[in-house]
């Protein structure tokens, strides 16, 4: 992947990011494995929606965790 689109400064937060949320995505796709019984029974609607809110609250997890600390790195210290 290159990473040619974004400044310099932006890219290891970027990548910081991008890491999380592939990670949350394979948690949550391993859960959706495991427990493909209950999730049967959603339709297609009721499915995406339940992905969004998901995301959603992924979201909102890695940005309270990591935000701080990618804040830090777009100090623009020397």
């Amino acid at each position: 992947m290159s990473w040619k689109f974004a400044p310099a400064s932006l890219r290891l937060p970027l990548a910081v990011l991008s890491l999380e949320f592939l990670l949350f995505a394979l948690a949550r796709l391993f859960f959706l494995i495991v427990h493909w019984d209950s999730v049967r029974s959603l339709d297609a609607g009721e499915f995406s929606f339940a992905l969004l809110h998901g995301l959603r609250f992924d979201s909102s997890m890695i940005f309270l965790l990591w935000g701080p600390p990618i804040l830090t790195l777009l100090l623009p210290l020397a």
